[in-house]
Protein backbone atom coordinates (compact mmCIF):
# COMPACT_ATOMS: atom_id res chain seq x y z
CA UNK A 1 0.00 0.00 0.00
CA UNK A 2 2.73 2.39 1.04
CA UNK A 3 4.68 1.75 -2.09
CA UNK A 4 1.59 2.02 -4.22
CA UNK A 5 0.77 5.28 -2.57
CA UNK A 6 4.18 6.71 -3.38
CA UNK A 7 3.76 5.76 -6.98
CA UNK A 8 0.49 7.59 -7.22
CA UNK A 9 1.78 10.77 -5.45
CA UNK A 10 4.98 11.27 -7.56
CA UNK A 11 3.25 11.83 -10.94
CA UNK A 12 1.01 14.50 -9.37
CA UNK A 13 4.06 16.36 -8.04
CA UNK A 14 5.68 16.20 -11.46
CA UNK A 15 2.48 17.43 -13.07
CA UNK A 16 2.32 20.37 -10.59
CA UNK A 17 5.91 21.38 -11.38
CA UNK A 18 5.21 21.42 -15.08
CA UNK A 19 2.17 23.61 -14.51
CA UNK A 20 4.13 25.99 -12.32
CA UNK A 21 6.85 26.39 -14.96
CA UNK A 22 4.28 27.04 -17.67
CA UNK A 23 2.51 29.53 -15.47
CA UNK A 24 5.76 31.28 -14.59
CA UNK A 25 6.85 31.34 -18.22
CA UNK A 26 3.53 32.77 -19.27
CA UNK A 27 3.77 35.52 -16.67
CA UNK A 28 7.36 36.33 -17.62
CA UNK A 29 6.45 36.39 -21.29
CA UNK A 30 3.62 38.80 -20.57
CA UNK A 31 5.93 41.03 -18.56
CA UNK A 32 8.58 40.84 -21.28
CA UNK A 33 6.09 41.73 -23.98
CA UNK A 34 4.83 44.55 -21.81
CA UNK A 35 8.30 45.98 -21.33
CA UNK A 36 9.00 45.61 -25.05
CA UNK A 37 5.80 47.40 -25.94
CA UNK A 38 6.52 50.07 -23.33
CA UNK A 39 10.03 50.52 -24.71
CA UNK A 40 8.70 50.92 -28.22
CA UNK A 41 6.07 53.39 -27.06
CA UNK A 42 8.45 55.43 -24.89
CA UNK A 43 10.96 55.44 -27.76
CA UNK A 44 8.29 56.87 -30.01
CA UNK A 45 7.48 59.51 -27.42
CA UNK A 46 11.13 60.56 -27.28
CA UNK A 47 11.33 60.64 -31.09
CA UNK A 48 8.29 62.89 -31.31
CA UNK A 49 9.61 65.16 -28.59
CA UNK A 50 13.02 65.35 -30.28
CA UNK A 51 11.51 66.23 -33.66
CA UNK A 52 9.25 68.81 -32.03
CA UNK A 53 12.28 70.40 -30.35
CA UNK A 54 14.03 70.69 -33.71
CA UNK A 55 11.03 72.47 -35.14
CA UNK A 56 10.87 74.82 -32.16
CA UNK A 57 14.60 75.63 -32.40
CA UNK A 58 14.42 76.33 -36.13
CA UNK A 59 11.37 78.56 -35.68
CA UNK A 60 13.00 80.53 -32.85
CA UNK A 61 16.18 81.13 -34.85
CA UNK A 62 14.24 82.24 -37.92
CA UNK A 63 12.06 84.52 -35.79
CA UNK A 64 15.06 86.18 -34.14
CA UNK A 65 16.74 86.70 -37.50
CA UNK A 66 13.68 88.52 -38.79
CA UNK A 67 12.72 90.66 -35.80
CA UNK A 68 13.43 93.83 -37.78
CA UNK A 69 12.55 92.53 -41.23
CA UNK A 70 9.89 94.91 -42.58
CA UNK A 71 8.64 92.27 -45.00
CA UNK A 72 8.03 89.50 -42.45
CA UNK A 73 5.47 88.93 -39.68
CA UNK A 74 7.45 87.09 -37.02
CA UNK A 75 4.47 85.23 -35.53
CA UNK A 76 3.37 83.95 -38.93
CA UNK A 77 6.92 82.97 -39.86
CA UNK A 78 7.36 81.01 -36.62
CA UNK A 79 4.17 79.00 -37.17
CA UNK A 80 4.96 78.28 -40.81
CA UNK A 81 8.55 77.23 -40.21
CA UNK A 82 7.63 75.17 -37.16
CA UNK A 83 5.09 73.20 -39.18
CA UNK A 84 7.56 72.77 -42.05
CA UNK A 85 9.85 70.93 -39.64
CA UNK A 86 7.02 69.16 -37.77
CA UNK A 87 3.92 69.01 -39.99
CA UNK A 88 0.48 68.09 -38.70
CA UNK A 89 0.16 64.32 -38.39
CA UNK A 90 3.92 63.81 -38.33
CA UNK A 91 5.12 60.56 -36.70
CA UNK A 92 1.55 59.41 -36.11
CA UNK A 93 0.44 62.46 -34.09
CA UNK A 94 -3.14 63.76 -34.50
CA UNK A 95 -3.85 65.05 -38.01
CA UNK A 96 -6.24 67.66 -36.73
CA UNK A 97 -8.38 68.80 -33.86
CA UNK A 98 -7.40 68.27 -30.23
CA UNK A 99 -3.75 67.36 -29.77
CA UNK A 100 -2.58 68.42 -33.23
CA UNK A 101 0.77 70.25 -33.29
CA UNK A 102 0.75 74.00 -32.67
CA UNK A 103 3.42 76.69 -32.34
CA UNK A 104 3.21 79.97 -30.44
CA UNK A 105 5.76 82.78 -30.25
CA UNK A 106 6.56 85.84 -28.20
CA UNK A 107 8.92 88.73 -29.00
CA UNK A 108 10.82 89.79 -25.87
CA UNK A 109 12.40 93.26 -25.58
CA UNK A 110 12.44 93.52 -29.39
CA UNK A 111 15.55 91.34 -29.28
CA UNK A 112 14.55 87.79 -28.38
CA UNK A 113 11.98 85.39 -29.79
CA UNK A 114 10.54 82.68 -27.58
CA UNK A 115 8.75 79.75 -29.22
CA UNK A 116 6.67 76.96 -27.68
CA UNK A 117 5.48 73.89 -29.55
CA UNK A 118 2.77 71.52 -28.29
CA UNK A 119 1.58 68.16 -29.62
CA UNK A 120 -0.09 65.01 -28.33
CA UNK A 121 0.97 61.43 -29.01
CA UNK A 122 -1.51 58.56 -29.40
CA UNK A 123 -1.03 56.11 -26.52
CA UNK A 124 -1.21 52.31 -26.79
CA UNK A 125 -0.56 50.89 -23.34
CA UNK A 126 -1.98 53.83 -21.41
CA UNK A 127 -5.19 53.56 -23.43
CA UNK A 128 -5.88 50.43 -21.33
CA UNK A 129 -6.31 52.85 -18.45
CA UNK A 130 -8.44 55.37 -20.35
CA UNK A 131 -5.60 57.68 -21.45
CA UNK A 132 -5.85 58.01 -25.22
CA UNK A 133 -3.19 60.74 -25.78
CA UNK A 134 -0.03 61.85 -24.02
CA UNK A 135 0.88 65.54 -24.39
CA UNK A 136 4.44 66.76 -24.92
CA UNK A 137 5.95 70.16 -25.59
CA UNK A 138 9.20 71.94 -26.43
CA UNK A 139 10.41 75.51 -26.05
CA UNK A 140 13.35 77.64 -27.18
CA UNK A 141 14.52 81.25 -27.02
CA UNK A 142 16.77 82.76 -29.70
CA UNK A 143 18.43 86.12 -29.13
CA UNK A 144 19.38 88.63 -31.79
CA UNK A 145 22.78 90.21 -31.12
CA UNK A 146 23.45 93.93 -31.51
CA UNK A 147 25.33 95.11 -34.58
CA UNK A 148 27.45 97.99 -35.90
CA UNK A 149 27.35 98.67 -39.65
CA UNK A 150 29.31 101.28 -41.57
CA UNK A 151 28.45 102.26 -45.14
CA UNK A 152 31.50 103.33 -47.20
CA UNK A 153 30.09 104.71 -50.46
CA UNK A 154 31.79 106.03 -53.59
CA UNK A 155 30.58 109.45 -54.77
CA UNK A 156 33.20 110.16 -57.44
CA UNK A 157 32.08 111.82 -60.69
CA UNK A 158 31.43 108.50 -62.45
CA UNK A 159 28.49 107.98 -60.05
CA UNK A 160 26.69 111.00 -61.47
CA UNK A 161 23.09 110.58 -62.62
CA UNK A 162 21.24 107.25 -62.54
CA UNK A 163 23.98 105.33 -60.66
CA UNK A 164 23.77 107.72 -57.70
CA UNK A 165 19.96 107.67 -57.73
CA UNK A 166 19.96 103.87 -57.67
CA UNK A 167 22.67 103.73 -54.98
CA UNK A 168 20.69 106.00 -52.66
CA UNK A 169 17.53 103.97 -53.15
CA UNK A 170 19.39 100.74 -52.40
CA UNK A 171 21.10 102.13 -49.30
CA UNK A 172 17.81 103.41 -47.87
CA UNK A 173 16.20 100.05 -48.56
CA UNK A 174 18.95 98.46 -46.49
CA UNK A 175 18.11 100.78 -43.57
CA UNK A 176 14.55 99.45 -43.48
CA UNK A 177 15.81 96.06 -42.33
CA UNK A 178 17.24 97.61 -39.15
CA UNK A 179 14.67 100.35 -38.49
CA UNK A 180 12.85 98.39 -35.77
CA UNK A 181 16.07 97.84 -33.80
CA UNK A 182 17.64 101.28 -34.22
CA UNK A 183 17.52 101.80 -30.45
CA UNK A 184 20.01 98.92 -30.10
CA UNK A 185 21.95 98.73 -33.37
CA UNK A 186 24.39 101.34 -34.66
CA UNK A 187 24.84 102.49 -38.26
CA UNK A 188 27.12 105.10 -39.80
CA UNK A 189 27.97 106.55 -43.21
CA UNK A 190 31.27 107.50 -44.86
CA UNK A 191 31.45 108.71 -48.48
CA UNK A 192 34.47 109.33 -50.65
CA UNK A 193 35.85 110.85 -53.82
CA UNK A 194 39.22 112.64 -53.58
CA UNK A 195 38.23 113.84 -50.13
CA UNK A 196 36.53 111.62 -47.56
CA UNK A 197 33.58 112.67 -45.39
CA UNK A 198 32.05 111.08 -42.33
CA UNK A 199 28.50 111.99 -43.28
CA UNK A 200 26.87 110.24 -40.32
CA UNK A 201 28.74 109.12 -37.24
CA UNK A 202 28.10 105.59 -36.03
CA UNK A 203 25.17 105.78 -33.60
CA UNK A 204 21.85 104.32 -32.49
CA UNK A 205 18.51 105.90 -33.49
CA UNK A 206 20.01 106.43 -36.90
CA UNK A 207 17.12 105.89 -39.25
CA UNK A 208 15.80 109.40 -39.95
CA UNK A 209 19.16 111.18 -39.80
CA UNK A 210 21.01 108.67 -41.89
CA UNK A 211 18.25 108.51 -44.50
CA UNK A 212 18.57 112.28 -44.84
CA UNK A 213 22.33 112.06 -45.32
CA UNK A 214 21.92 109.35 -47.95
CA UNK A 215 19.40 111.54 -49.80
CA UNK A 216 21.90 114.40 -49.72
CA UNK A 217 24.68 112.38 -51.38
CA UNK A 218 25.75 113.57 -54.82
CA UNK A 219 28.60 112.76 -57.14
CA UNK A 220 31.49 115.20 -57.05
CA UNK A 221 31.15 117.76 -59.87
CA UNK A 222 33.42 117.20 -62.83
CA UNK A 223 34.97 120.62 -62.23
CA UNK A 224 36.16 119.50 -58.78
CA UNK A 225 38.72 116.86 -57.89
CA UNK A 226 36.60 113.74 -58.07
CA UNK A 227 38.96 110.79 -57.76
CA UNK A 228 38.79 107.52 -55.76
CA UNK A 229 40.42 107.65 -52.34
CA UNK A 230 39.53 104.16 -51.11
CA UNK A 231 42.28 103.74 -48.53
CA UNK A 232 41.38 106.80 -46.48
CA UNK A 233 37.66 106.03 -46.56
CA UNK A 234 38.29 102.54 -45.14
CA UNK A 235 40.60 104.04 -42.50
CA UNK A 236 37.91 106.53 -41.43
CA UNK A 237 35.39 103.70 -41.01
CA UNK A 238 37.76 102.09 -38.51
CA UNK A 239 38.44 105.27 -36.54
CA UNK A 240 36.16 105.48 -33.49
CA UNK A 241 37.22 109.08 -32.81
CA UNK A 242 36.15 110.08 -36.32
CA UNK A 243 32.75 108.39 -35.96
CA UNK A 244 33.64 104.91 -37.17
CA UNK A 245 33.52 101.47 -35.58
CA UNK A 246 33.80 101.08 -31.81
CA UNK A 247 37.22 99.82 -30.73
CA UNK A 248 36.56 96.41 -29.15
CA UNK A 249 40.18 95.56 -28.38
CA UNK A 250 40.43 93.63 -25.13
CA UNK A 251 36.76 92.59 -25.18
CA UNK A 252 36.28 88.79 -25.20
CA UNK A 253 35.04 87.40 -28.50
CA UNK A 254 31.67 86.26 -27.15
CA UNK A 255 31.03 89.75 -25.73
CA UNK A 256 31.82 91.73 -28.87
CA UNK A 257 29.18 93.50 -30.91
CA UNK A 258 29.23 92.17 -34.47
CA UNK A 259 30.66 94.73 -36.89
CA UNK A 260 30.19 94.91 -40.67
CA UNK A 261 31.60 97.27 -43.31
CA UNK A 262 29.77 97.65 -46.64
CA UNK A 263 32.24 99.08 -49.14
CA UNK A 264 30.79 100.24 -52.46
CA UNK A 265 32.67 101.57 -55.48
CA UNK A 266 32.37 101.85 -59.24
CA UNK A 267 36.05 102.64 -59.82
CA UNK A 268 39.61 101.71 -58.99
CA UNK A 269 41.80 103.48 -56.40
CA UNK A 270 43.77 106.42 -57.80
CA UNK A 271 44.24 108.59 -54.71
CA UNK A 272 45.64 108.26 -51.18
CA UNK A 273 46.14 110.34 -48.07
CA UNK A 274 49.51 110.94 -46.51
CA UNK A 275 51.96 113.31 -44.88
CA UNK A 276 53.82 115.76 -47.12
CA UNK A 277 56.42 118.41 -46.23
CA UNK A 278 56.86 121.58 -48.26
CA UNK A 279 59.15 124.48 -47.39
CA UNK A 280 59.75 122.93 -43.98
CA UNK A 281 56.05 122.68 -43.11
CA UNK A 282 54.06 119.42 -42.78
CA UNK A 283 50.71 118.89 -44.52
CA UNK A 284 48.04 116.21 -44.20
CA UNK A 285 46.91 115.92 -47.80
CA UNK A 286 45.78 113.73 -50.69
CA UNK A 287 47.73 112.95 -53.85
CA UNK A 288 46.02 111.52 -56.90
CA UNK A 289 46.57 110.61 -60.53
CA UNK A 290 44.07 110.21 -63.33
CA UNK A 291 44.56 107.37 -65.79
CA UNK A 292 45.72 108.71 -69.13
CA UNK A 293 46.80 112.07 -67.67
CA UNK A 294 50.42 113.08 -67.84
CA UNK A 295 50.49 114.95 -64.54
CA UNK A 296 50.22 114.09 -60.83
CA UNK A 297 47.38 116.07 -59.20
CA UNK A 298 46.18 117.56 -62.50
CA UNK A 299 45.22 120.17 -63.54
CA UNK A 300 47.16 122.50 -61.23
CA UNK A 301 49.60 119.98 -59.74
CA UNK A 302 48.58 120.78 -56.15
CA UNK A 303 47.79 118.38 -53.31
CA UNK A 304 44.20 118.19 -52.04
CA UNK A 305 42.42 118.65 -48.74
CA UNK A 306 41.60 115.21 -47.25
CA UNK A 307 38.00 116.19 -46.45
CA UNK A 308 36.84 118.61 -49.16
CA UNK A 309 39.14 117.41 -51.92
CA UNK A 310 39.92 121.02 -52.82
CA UNK A 311 43.42 122.22 -53.66
CA UNK A 312 45.55 123.26 -50.68
CA UNK A 313 47.98 125.21 -52.87
CA UNK A 314 50.94 122.95 -52.11
CA UNK A 315 52.67 121.46 -55.18
CA UNK A 316 52.96 117.69 -55.32
CA UNK A 317 56.17 117.84 -57.37
CA UNK A 318 59.10 118.00 -57.63
CA UNK A 319 60.00 115.49 -54.93
CA UNK A 320 62.81 116.04 -52.45
CA UNK A 321 63.55 116.61 -48.76
CA UNK A 322 60.80 119.23 -48.26
CA UNK A 323 63.14 121.73 -46.62
CA UNK A 324 63.06 125.45 -47.26
CA UNK A 325 64.71 126.11 -50.58
CA UNK A 326 67.82 127.74 -49.12
CA UNK A 327 68.53 124.66 -46.97
CA UNK A 328 67.45 121.96 -49.42
CA UNK A 329 69.95 119.71 -51.13
CA UNK A 330 67.68 119.81 -54.15
CA UNK A 331 68.46 123.55 -54.64
CA UNK A 332 64.80 124.20 -55.56
CA UNK A 333 61.48 124.27 -53.72
CA UNK A 334 60.30 120.67 -53.40
CA UNK A 335 57.87 118.38 -51.58
CA UNK A 336 58.79 115.39 -49.46
CA UNK A 337 56.49 112.41 -49.80
CA UNK A 338 56.70 110.56 -46.49
CA UNK A 339 54.97 107.60 -48.09
CA UNK A 340 58.27 106.78 -49.83
CA UNK A 341 59.53 105.47 -46.49
CA UNK A 342 57.01 102.62 -46.58
CA UNK A 343 56.57 102.32 -50.35
CA UNK A 344 59.88 103.16 -52.08
CA UNK A 345 59.85 104.07 -55.75
CA UNK A 346 61.79 101.40 -57.70
CA UNK A 347 65.30 102.66 -58.34
CA UNK A 348 65.10 105.32 -55.60
CA UNK A 349 66.09 103.96 -52.19
CA UNK A 350 66.43 107.46 -50.72
CA UNK A 351 62.98 108.78 -49.64
CA UNK A 352 64.35 112.35 -50.02
CA UNK A 353 65.39 111.80 -53.63
CA UNK A 354 65.11 114.96 -55.68
CA UNK A 355 63.08 115.14 -58.89
CA UNK A 356 61.86 111.54 -59.15
CA UNK A 357 60.66 111.36 -62.76
CA UNK A 358 56.93 111.69 -63.32
CA UNK A 359 56.72 108.44 -65.25
CA UNK A 360 58.40 106.52 -62.40
CA UNK A 361 55.50 107.61 -60.19
CA UNK A 362 52.37 107.55 -62.28
CA UNK A 363 52.73 104.55 -64.61
CA UNK A 364 53.27 101.76 -62.06
CA UNK A 365 54.09 103.01 -58.59
CA UNK A 366 51.11 105.27 -57.95
CA UNK A 367 48.21 102.90 -58.84
CA UNK A 368 49.93 100.00 -57.09
CA UNK A 369 50.43 102.00 -53.90
CA UNK A 370 46.86 103.38 -53.92
CA UNK A 371 45.55 99.81 -54.12
CA UNK A 372 47.96 98.37 -51.58
CA UNK A 373 47.22 101.08 -49.02
CA UNK A 374 43.50 100.32 -49.33
CA UNK A 375 44.16 96.58 -48.97
CA UNK A 376 46.29 97.23 -45.87
CA UNK A 377 43.58 99.40 -44.29
CA UNK A 378 41.01 96.67 -44.96
CA UNK A 379 43.27 94.04 -43.42
CA UNK A 380 43.62 96.17 -40.29
CA UNK A 381 39.82 96.08 -39.92
CA UNK A 382 39.66 92.35 -40.55
CA UNK A 383 42.29 91.86 -37.87
CA UNK A 384 39.77 93.49 -35.52
CA UNK A 385 37.14 90.87 -36.53
CA UNK A 386 35.23 93.37 -38.68
CA UNK A 387 33.53 91.64 -41.62
CA UNK A 388 33.85 93.47 -44.95
CA UNK A 389 31.30 93.15 -47.75
CA UNK A 390 32.20 94.72 -51.10
CA UNK A 391 29.87 95.81 -53.87
CA UNK A 392 31.48 96.61 -57.19
CA UNK A 393 29.56 98.40 -59.94
CA UNK A 394 30.52 98.04 -63.60
CA UNK A 395 34.11 97.50 -64.70
CA UNK A 396 35.82 97.39 -61.32
CA UNK A 397 39.05 95.56 -60.53
CA UNK A 398 37.70 92.32 -59.05
CA UNK A 399 41.16 91.17 -58.00
CA UNK A 400 41.56 94.33 -55.90
CA UNK A 401 38.08 94.15 -54.39
CA UNK A 402 38.54 90.46 -53.63
CA UNK A 403 41.46 91.44 -51.39
CA UNK A 404 39.31 94.03 -49.62
CA UNK A 405 36.47 91.59 -48.89
CA UNK A 406 36.48 89.13 -46.00
CA UNK A 407 36.21 86.26 -48.47
CA UNK A 408 34.61 85.26 -51.79
CA UNK A 409 31.19 84.90 -50.16
CA UNK A 410 31.36 88.60 -49.26
CA UNK A 411 31.91 89.81 -52.83
CA UNK A 412 28.99 91.19 -54.86
CA UNK A 413 29.17 92.65 -58.35
CA UNK A 414 26.50 94.68 -60.11
CA UNK A 415 26.71 94.87 -63.91
CA UNK A 416 24.40 97.91 -63.79
CA UNK A 417 23.05 100.16 -61.06
CA UNK A 418 19.63 98.50 -61.49
CA UNK A 419 21.10 95.53 -59.62
CA UNK A 420 22.12 97.51 -56.52
CA UNK A 421 18.82 97.39 -54.64
CA UNK A 422 18.63 93.59 -54.76
CA UNK A 423 22.27 93.26 -53.67
CA UNK A 424 21.89 95.62 -50.71
CA UNK A 425 18.79 93.73 -49.56
CA UNK A 426 20.57 90.41 -49.89
CA UNK A 427 23.47 91.64 -47.76
CA UNK A 428 21.04 92.94 -45.14
CA UNK A 429 19.49 89.46 -44.92
CA UNK A 430 22.92 87.80 -44.72
CA UNK A 431 23.92 90.10 -41.86
CA UNK A 432 20.70 89.36 -40.00
CA UNK A 433 21.37 85.62 -40.32
CA UNK A 434 24.65 86.17 -38.46
CA UNK A 435 23.09 88.06 -35.58
CA UNK A 436 21.37 85.18 -33.83
CA UNK A 437 22.77 83.31 -30.83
Amino acid sequence: MAEGGRERIMPRILDNRRGAVLLTFGLLLLVLLGFTALGVEVGRWYLVRSELSKGVDAAALAGARNISNPNVLVGTLVKELGKENFPIGYEGTPSGGEGAVSFDSQVIDNKKVGVTGNVSIFALLTSLFGVEQVATSGSAVAERNDVEIMFDLDRSWSMNGTPMVDLKKAAKGFLEFFKETEDQDKLGLVSFATGVRVDYRLSTNFYAGMAQKIDALSAEPLAKRQFTNAEDSIARCGDAAAGGFTDQGGIPGDKRVKQFLIFFTDGNPNAFRGKFTYQGRDYDAVAYVFDGNSQICAPDGNLSDPITGDSIGVPALPTGDGKVQAASSCLVANTKWHVFLDYPVPGYSNPDACNIPLNSLRQVWFPNVARQMAINQAQALKNRYITIFIIGLGGVDKNFLGQIASGPEYEYYAPTSDDLEAIFKKIAKVIKLRLVA
